[in-house]
């Protein structure tokens, strides 16, 4: 719930945007993305990055009833997230991929049946 008693000013506390030099543009069918690191934002205790700002061409919501010819969407990510940060350095080819829940299940049941048969 929110606290109304604090004022607009109040808000500049848990905003800490910012612009940076470092960032990877791509295009894609709908939006213009780049990727970067843009500053966070710190709601109810818990800190988002501002990893990606996409320009669409047209806007995916509405504002009071109306669409918009284009739209600015500012994605976060939870800070402490590893697997945003794995992707990213997965892309850079800095590490191996993570294995999936499930090819660790089928690894551990394979290790396990050829202790038995041995």
């Amino acid at each position: 719930r929110a606290d109304k008693s604090k004022s607009a000013e109040d808000a500049t506390e848990f905003i800490d945007y910012r612009p940076t030099s470092n960032i990877k543009v791509s295009p894609s069918m709908f939006s213009l993305d780049a990727a970067g690191d843009f500053g966070a934002l710190l709601v109810n205790g818990r800190l988002f990055e501002a990893n990606k700002v996409s320009l669409k061409a047209v806007s995916q919501h509405t504002f009071n009833g109306t669409r918009y010819a284009a739209e600015l969407v500012v994605e976060h990510i939870l800070f402490g997230d590893g697997s945003y940060h794995r992707r990213l350095e997965q892309e850079a080819g800095v590490v191996a991929p993570t294995v999936t829940d499930a090819e660790a299940a089928a690894a551990h049941t394979d290790t396990h049946a050829e202790a038995a048969a041995a």
